[in-house]
């Protein structure tokens, strides 16, 4: 016999880590905080009731996160959602089992069981290991003396009641239902046949207007802006900040200033047309500011590819969402989170992998070798963390999601696309005792110290540089840094800055490593989107760190710098800002008269590291400002980064002009402006 889960029915196949995980009944527990790690699930956590919606994800979640698809008695043959094939050991021909998960009380990992008329077993891949669960999202189904089914999405530490489309609890007879022997779909409903054949009918359709109530009564909205519109009519559309398409379906959430206090109750999964939803505040506090407060709903993430969240100037608690890696960069810039009120400073949004405390870690003070040089004497270069904790390191999850991002960053832009050869390139790690770093007033006590007191309006913070060089010197056991050469080390700093804040940073430091003092170059890039993670850290790393170039802001109306042909930096890192405003005098004088440079447009204009008196070869380039900046070295930069390079690789290396050129291929590498 042979039954197979249909795990992508309906368009919301990529649905993630359904991070449901309150309690079962009525006992929610009190919401954690703190560093990150779990913790019991707060009072606001979803419960699966009447919404369709809901169980719509719970299947897909069961399809997802490891759940036998196939299964094959005759063969007596097992394949897992990630196409794994397995091999078990019945106890006899009937064709009758389930599949389900359990904690082994000796090593504390949960692992996938069978059973065969009445008889238990582990699954064992080919080489006779049990298989752990695949992700740290996958339900584990229970009953209780009743028959009541339950489900938990957090290993086993909490579990939740099982309702149908009418609200009526699901009975199952037995003690482990395992899986869903099929699920069948239509735009209407959805039919779940259980493994004892039962079968469950459920609505598709999500219960938008009980969704909506919910948020009206968990935060006091007899009091609030909705109390004019809200359950006053059938028509939602009708009711304050509410917008639905032609089919009735919400398509905007706009709930700002709306006097609304308490914790968001965890249904918005109930909105998959939903593009913005908005409860923030302006600025400047008014009495008719939302007060919201507790962790954020884990069912926001649910849409997190098609809906933005806006939540900023409120006073919600530190929250730890969970997704799979490849959605980091639609989550990242799915929510405006910062700043809340001075009074929640401390406020933090982590996005962590769904995989993060699943599997085996990366050590602390412990390094990789990403990569070993090709050629010249081999460039080392770090790349770490701060505010990642011991759950974080987890082999793949999010600090190597982040630490691969900043290579793929570091090496993605030209010229150091092609002069990734010359490096020798070290992951290094370190638990910080509390996940995240510090912003404003709340400093975390992470590993190396990150603090930005304020971070709205500075664009600088503290560290401490020693605790870098001896988490180094402790995971490469020594290896030497340069006591001449600044060792190059890219620090990526677990805090979610959507919005408003500063951001990249570069700081030169000296410590002391192996016994000796040594400078180091350090890169800080906070996380955010992809996109704009890269362009932070290819202006501050490899422009500032690696290539000692200079900032390029400013304009002919900035700060004149005084006697600035006496400045010690001018002449010490000069590839890409001058004093001399005639180019034929610049450092940049032999592109500026090569044809080959003239659609780089170089000339000398105004305005170069916040001094009017001071000028750049571009208009614009990546070490212009961010509202200005192309992701483009112009020439000059590019010859200082491949003369920092070069003489790093190879011992008496002497810049020569068409060497470069050969190299540089500018006719491949042009603005684009």
């Amino acid at each position: 016999m042979k039954t197979t889960i249909l795990s992508k029915i309906f368009a919301l196949a990529t649905i993630f880590t359904l991070a449901v995980g309150c309690s079962s009944g009525e006992d929610s527990g009190e919401g954690g905080g703190g560093g990150g790690g779990t913790s019991q699930r707060p009072s606001n956590q979803l419960r699966l009731t009447s919404d369709a919606a809901i169980l719509h994800n719970l299947y897909t979640t069961i399809a997802t996160f490891g759940y036998a698809p196939i299964f094959d008695l005759s063969a007596k043959r097992v394949t897992l959602s990630n196409g794994k094939e397995f091999t078990i050991t019945p106890s006899g021909d009937t064709p009758s089992f389930v599949i389900y998960a359990e904690k082994d009380e000796e090593d504390k990992t949960w692992y996938w069981k069978y059973e065969f008329e009445g008889a238990q077993g582990w699954l064992m891949d080919s080489n006779n290991t049990r298989v752990a669960l695949l992700k740290s999202a996958a339900p584990i189904f229970n009953t209780d003396a009743s028959g009541n089914l339950s489900a938990s999405f957090d290993k086993g530490q909490n579990y939740i009641q099982l309702s149908d489309a009418a609200g009526n609890k699901i009975k199952i007879t037995g003690k482990h239902p395992g899986l869903f022997q099929a699920i069948k779909g239509n735009s209407n409903e959805i039919t779940i046949t259980l493994v004892n054949d039962q079968s469950i009918e459920v609505l598709r359709k999500p219960d938008q207007r009980g969704a909506l109530e919910a948020i009206y009564d968990a935060c006091n909205g007899d009091d609030s802006k909705l109390s004019g519109s809200w359950k006053k009519t059938d028509d939602i559309d009708a009711w304050y900040g509410i917008t639905c398409n032609s089919e009735g379906e919400i398509t905007q959430i706009d709930l700002r200033g709306c006097r609304l206090k308490g914790v968001l109750p965890d249904v918005f999964a109930a909105f998959p047309k939903c593009t913005t939803i908005r409860f923030n505040n302006d600025a400047t506090a008014t009495a008719n500011d939302n007060e919201l407060t507790g962790q954020l709903p884990q069912s926001m993430t649910t849409y997190v590819a098609t809906t933005k969240f806006y939540l900023h100037y409120n006073h919600f608690d530190i929250t730890d969402f969970y997704i799979p890696t490849e959605l980091f960069d639609i989550a990242s810039s799915a929510y405006r989170v910062y700043p809340q009120r001075e009074d929640s400073y401390d406020f933090r949004l982590f996005i962590n992998s769904d995989i993060d405390g699943t599997g085996p870690k990366h050590g602390h003070e412990t390094c990789v070798q990403v990569q070993k040089a090709a050629k010249g004497k081999g460039i080392d270069i770090y790349f770490i963390g701060d505010g990642y904790d011991e759950e974080n390191h987890t082999k793949g999850g999010t600090l190597d999601f982040w630490l691969n991002e900043a290579v793929k960053a570091t090496f993605g832009i030209h010229p150091m696309d092609k002069l990734k050869q010359y490096f020798n390139i070290y992951f290094v790690y370190g638990y910080s005792p509390e996940r995240g770093v510090g912003l404003f007033n709340n400093k975390r006590n992470c590993l190396y110290g990150y603090w930005q007191k304020n971070p709205l309006k500075e664009s600088n913070c503290s560290f401490n540089a020693q605790n870098i060089a001896t988490t180094i010197e402790k995971a490469t056991k020594g290896r030497a840094f340069s006591t001449s050469d600044r060792a190059w080390i890219c620090m990526m700093v677990n805090t979610h800055v959507h919005g408003g804040m500063y951001r990249g940073m570069q700081y030169s430091k000296n410590v002391v490593y192996n016994g000796v003092n040594v400078p180091i170059a350090v890169g800080i890039n906070p996380t955010y989107s992809i996109s704009s993670t890269a362009s932070l850290l290819q202006h501050e790393f490899v422009g500032h760190a690696m290539g000692t170039l200079l900032d390029e802001y400013g304009t002919a109306d900035s700060p004149v710098l005084e006697n600035p042909e006496l400045n010690n930096t001018l002449y010490t890192r000069n590839y890409n800002v001058t004093y001399e405003s005639d180019p034929t005098k610049s450092p940049w004088a032999d592109f500026y008269r090569d044809p080959r440079y003239a659609h780089e447009k170089l000339g000398c204009y105004a305005g170069a590291w916040n001094y009017g008196n001071l000028y750049r070869p571009t208009t614009t380039s990546m070490m212009r400002s961010s509202g200005e900046r192309i992701y483009w070295f112009n020439a000059p930069s590019r010859r200082g980064i491949y003369s920092k390079i070069m003489q790093r690789a190879f011992t008496a290396w002497q810049f020569d002009y068409e060497e470069f050129v050969k190299f540089d291929e500018p006719e491949k590498h042009k603005p684009n402006y």
